[in-house]
């Protein structure tokens, strides 16, 4: 390496004077100068309600796991709207579920009529009951323009095996919720529950999701 010589050329007029930044030789920015940097549209709600919605789906994921239905519907609104929607093959994402077609689009008559059939031992898709297990997380909770009104997206895996199947079920779902946080409680208003299968891959969906 003996006999090479290195030559650096002078730095450019105003080089370090914090005018220009010396890597892009653009303008530079003070730490408090006004950035227009763009930034997530995601406000931050009160860390106190996020925990609260967290603990609301966990114990929504025990009872239903335990097969307390009855329970389960007194953390539903009265005017809870939970469907399944169809999903169909597109080349868009945002067309790859089939407008106005629902595998399930129940209010709470049908979800109670529902709860009713499994606790007689006459919903045969049910009997024996599934044993499930659901993992709830990916939980993002964002405000909406009315009070008490959050939005709240989660991600489901729920194991379930059924009587004395060999194989159990994996079941992913995406859910898109509407959860009401009045006086210290919950109460889950709206479910749109997206599996990702275009034909289903577990026998039913006689569970809730």
């Amino acid at each position: 390496m003996s006999g090479l010589r290195f030559r650096f050329a002078p730095p450019p007029p105003g080089y370090g004077d914090g005018e220009h930044n010396p890597l892009t030789n653009q303008p530079a920015h003070s730490a408090g100068a006004d950035q227009s940097l763009e930034t997530p549209s995601h406000v931050a709600p009160d860390p106190a309600v996020c925990t609260a919605i967290s603990q609301f789906l966990a114990l929504e994921a025990k009872l239903l796991d335990e097969n307390r239905y009855e329970e389960w519907l007194a953390l539903l609104d009265e005017d809870i709207d939970y469907h399944v929607p169809i999903r169909v093959s597109d080349d868009r994402p945002d067309r790859q579920s089939a407008a106005n077609r629902y595998r399930l689009r129940d209010n709470m008559m049908l979800l109670s009529k529902r709860v009713e059939r499994m606790t007689t031992g006459q919903a045969w898709a049910e009997s024996p009951a599934s044993r499930t297990v659901r993992v709830v997380g990916s939980v993002l909770v964002t405000p909406t323009d009315l009070p008490g009104r959050f939005e709240v997206d989660s991600a489901v895996l729920i194991y379930r095996q059924r009587a004395l199947d060999e194989e159990a079920d994996i079941i992913p779902v995406r859910r898109q919720d509407v959860v009401l946080h009045e006086d210290g409680r919950c109460r889950l208003l709206k479910r749109t529950a997206l599996l990702p299968w275009i034909a289903l891959r577990t026998p039913n969906l006689a569970i809730f999701l």
